[in-house]
């Protein structure tokens, strides 16, 4: 799963979502919010889509990215040559109309999205962090990983909303990353992320063993509260020992 994640290259998000992002980062800057180094469940965040007619806001062509793949599909994948963005500020925790009370989901298995009555009526949108933690199950606590690229560049996470909040698509953790966490967050490279927005192929086809190489290390069990929000956060830190929680 993924219950926390980073932003802080506020810079990257304008640079890759134009307009959107501008917007994105100058409402999250204002809120006080933008740059985030513990992002968690049920605070607002942006979510980016497709924008059409007068919803476009700057036209940009996709930035230059080695990372690039071809999501493994059963039918075509349409390729716009100047996507548009737009960006939604939402809560982070989901819950489809129908239900009753608040189910706040934060995380959706790309296995069974097509299936699960809870998410027919979400449509799909990109969300962006620097970063994200997951945490190890040790003998007696869990120790908090942080996952970054090596280079350090913008993630993009697979992900949906509706008109009540969004959460992030999850898949297998790759091999390397499984003896963190069997989960982890669908990345996109900035041609899958149109691909993922514009077209209905089928989430699975998403999945690829072919991601960003992603540095986890270990840090400060601070980032277990979420009123411990600065940049110290992200420092590697000596796997703890014993079961007192910082």
């Amino acid at each position: 799963m993924c219950g926390r994640y980073a932003v802080h290259s506020l810079a990257a998000v304008a640079q890759t979502f134009g307009q959107a992002g501008e917007q994105a980062v100058q409402a999250m800057q204002n809120s006080g919010r933008w740059p985030s180094y513990n992002v968690s469940p049920m605070t607002p965040v942006p979510v980016f889509t497709q924008a059409t007619g007068l919803e476009a806001g700057m036209d940009l062509e996709p930035p230059a990215t080695e990372w690039r793949h071809e999501p493994q599909t059963t039918g075509s994948h349409p390729k716009p040559t100047k996507p548009s963005f737009q960006v939604t500020i939402t809560q982070w925790g989901y819950s489809p109309s129908w239900a009753d009370k608040p189910m706040n989901l934060i995380n959706a298995r790309v296995e069974t999205l097509n299936a699960k009555p809870s998410f027919r009526e979400a449509a799909r949108c990109v969300m962006v962090a620097d970063g994200w933690y997951e945490w190890q199950q040790g003998t007696s606590a869990k120790q908090p990983y942080y996952h970054k690229t090596q280079e350090g560049s913008l993630l993009l996470f697979a992900g949906i909303y509706n008109d009540h909040g969004a959460c992030i698509v999850t898949r297998e953790a790759a091999e390397d990353l499984a003896n963190i966490h069997h989960r982890q967050p669908l990345l996109l490279s900035t041609e899958t992320m149109i691909q993922w927005l514009s077209s209905n192929a089928t989430p699975g086809s998403f999945v690829t063993e072919d991601q960003p190489p992603i540095e986890a290390y270990p840090v400060s069990q601070r980032v277990n509260k979420p009123t411990h929000n600065d940049p110290s956060l992200l420092h590697r830190v000596e796997p703890f020992s014993g079961d007192l929680f910082l």
